[in-house]
């Protein structure tokens, strides 16, 4: 079936380790990776070197990958990678819909 609106996109709830690509051992970020959709993580902890980790319980994650090209510098085009279509779609256009999606 054709993507022919934002609202027919399949942007549904994944496994965490599924949606970040996450399932298997790796050193390196699979740079084919271009999965989407959103997940809750029952417990998540931000780390950087120069801040004091930061612990998230029941964080809503939303995964979603860009363009290569991205031609206005005004908003970012998502790409949607389906098995029978690649749909390009506008952030600004599909955040609302995505954010309706999961919850509060």
């Amino acid at each position: 079936m054709a993507v022919a609106r934002i609202a027919d996109l399949p942007f549904v709830e994944r496994d965490v380790l599924e949606l970040l690509a996450l399932e298997h051992e790796r050193v390196q970020p699979d740079a084919d990776y271009a999965g989407f959709g959103w997940a809750v993580a029952l417990q998540l902890e931000l780390d950087s070197p120069d801040q004091r980790p930061i612990e998230l319980h029941d964080a809503v994650i939303i995964a979603l990958h860009s363009a290569d090209e991205q031609p206005a510098a005004h908003d970012i085009e998502l790409l949607f990678e389906l098995p029978d279509q690649s749909v390009i779609v506008p952030l600004s256009s599909f955040l609302p819909h995505a954010l309706r999606q999961v919850p509060a």
